[in-house]
């Protein structure tokens, strides 16, 4: 269910206003050249958004004069304060009605939905007063609310990077082939991860190797098993490499688990998950020299920092969400789904991720630290 429980209730009303005042208005009927504000609604997690941006750069570039507002889920937000693409940056309310009148006051023509739960992505720039709406229409709870048909829909196996830069380009925006992400990391946070891993005992140079053990959800989970066997044979083929154990403080005692498991070189393990605050993650992420992590944020941060990985999927398909900038630098492994059709965040037992080997995670770990 939507963490808006009662957004639903405003569904009905926000069809009746769609008969009342003929909101909002086709598609064919945007003119560029009126477009004062702009907004762009992208309010899911750090990946997701970070997905969203070469659409956010193509709207910039398109629509150079145009205030441009973006709204973010709050706790993404802080991530992208420095990014020149976002514009003025508001993060996302609890109350979708609050945030929604803070957008009035701003009066922007149209809304580009690039990512969000639905209805209330949608909603939310039908009561910011944008004129069109431009998101795409399949399965939409409210297609009604629009400015595009279902016509404008893409397959289910299109990227989404490339799906947000299809939707910008009903807009007008012409740059739609650049797909690469673009993550600025601050001379502040550079400096405090240098600091923190100094305490650690890292020292400048050392080959680091990144573990993202964690995901949002336990189905996009590799074994802390197999990550446990991978850091002690790793550590055997490069005894002087330090192994960064990263995530959040929800995933400190999964990451002690696997520190600890990894028997002969827990010295070398380094649990640093809820070590950084996010605006410091991509400075921590820099200073690996491999990244190995599930299908997740930080997989997505080191792709746009031009950080070597390696990806680890079987219940959701790299083809979407997987690296597509800087091919020779990523590595994926790509298993199939086991359960038809997979029950996604009901899952409790990933067995379909028990499919990726240790032997062959630690080759491709190997060739990319050579």
């Amino acid at each position: 269910m939507s963490r808006w429980t009662t957004t639903l209730g405003w569904v009905p009303i926000a069809r009746w206003l769609r008969r009342v005042n003929h909101r909002p208005v086709p598609l064919r009927e945007f003119n560029p050249r009126d477009v004062q504000c702009l907004l762009v609604i992208s309010t899911r997690a750090i990946g997701d958004t970070l997905m969203s941006m070469p659409a956010m750069h193509a709207l910039r570039q398109a629509f150079p004069a145009a205030k441009l507002i973006t709204v973010m889920h709050r706790r993404v937000a802080p991530l992208f304060e420095a990014s020149p693409d976002v514009g003025r940056l508001v993060p996302l309310s609890r109350s979708l009605i609050w945030t929604a009148w803070r957008l009035r006051r701003e009066r922007p023509q149209v809304a580009v939905v690039l990512q969000g739960n639905e209805p209330e992505a949608t909603l939310l720039a039908y009561f910011a007063g944008a004129r069109f709406i431009v998101r795409h229409a399949l399965h939409h709870p409210l297609p009604e609310l629009l400015s595009v048909s279902s016509a404008s829909d893409l397959p289910p196996e299109e990227h989404i990077i490339r799906a947000c830069l299809r939707r910008v380009e009903a807009l007008g925006a012409r740059n739609i082939q650049d797909v690469r992400m673009q993550l600025s990391v601050s001379e502040p946070a550079r400096e405090a991860v240098i600091s923190m891993l100094g305490r650690y005992g890292v020292q400048p140079g050392e080959v680091c190797i990144g573990f993202q053990v964690g995901a949002a959800t336990r189905y996009k989970m590799w074994p802390a098993t197999a990550f446990m066997l991978l850091a002690h044979q790793l550590l055997e083929h490069r005894p002087k490499a330090k192994i960064l154990l990263l995530g959040t403080n929800s995933e400190r005692e999964l990451c002690e688990t696997i520190r600890q498991g990894a028997r002969d070189h827990t010295d070398a393990i380094l649990n640093l998950a809820g070590a950084v605050t996010l605006p410091a993650l991509p400075a921590l992420v820099q200073h690996l020299s491999v990244l190995v992590t599930n299908d997740t944020g930080t997989l997505h941060v080191a792709v746009a920092l031009g950080v070597p990985t390696v990806s680890l999927f079987a219940s959701t398909e790299p083809t979407a969400s997987g690296p597509i900038q800087d091919p020779d630098r990523h590595r994926v492994i790509k298993k199939p789904q086991t359960c038809h059709p997979c029950v996604t965040k009901r899952c409790t037992t990933p067995f379909c991720m028990d499919q990726i080997t240790v032997d062959e995670v630690l080759q491709l770990t190997l060739t990319q630290l050579g």
